[in-house]
């Protein structure tokens, strides 16, 4: 897997994510506007894992949701924004070339929360703390 980050060695970035997993019980998951099955399928993955390990795990998507992924376990459970009175730390996004593809539910958690951005597309803008990129 190719990992683009300048603050971080690959040796030590996987360790890392799951040093912030550990270390944070409430997690937002961002997929982009227009979802298709690249950020819906991985976004819901992710969140059945970390609920698995007992954590507090919000899916965030722009509307409207495309109806042919209601099939998705979870699907029915995502939300625009983010729910009032939470203060997530650690924010994933997959497949979301920028930030402005994630919605305005963004602005209000981006300025003081970790964010991994975990892509495919050679076009992302590298706007996580962490990234994850591998065309």
């Amino acid at each position: 897997m190719a990992i683009v980050t300048a603050q971080r060695d690959k040796a030590h970035l996987y360790d890392e994510i799951k040093d912030l997993i550990d270390a944070n019980q409430e997690i937002l998951i961002f997929g982009h506007k227009d979802a298709d099955g690249d950020t819906l399928g991985c976004s819901l993955a992710f969140s059945e894992a970390l609920r698995s390990q007992g954590k507090d795990v919000w899916v965030l998507v722009p509307p409207p949701l495309p109806p042919m992924y209601a099939f998705l376990p979870g699907f029915e459970d995502i939300q625009a924004e983010p729910p009032h009175g939470i203060d997530p730390q650690l924010v994933f996004f997959f497949d979301s070339g920028n930030l402005e593809r994630s919605g305005s539910g963004v602005r209000r958690i981006a300025s003081h929360a970790t964010l991994v951005n975990v892509d495919h597309h050679p076009s992302n803008s590298r706007f996580g703390d962490i990234n994850i990129i591998d065309p």
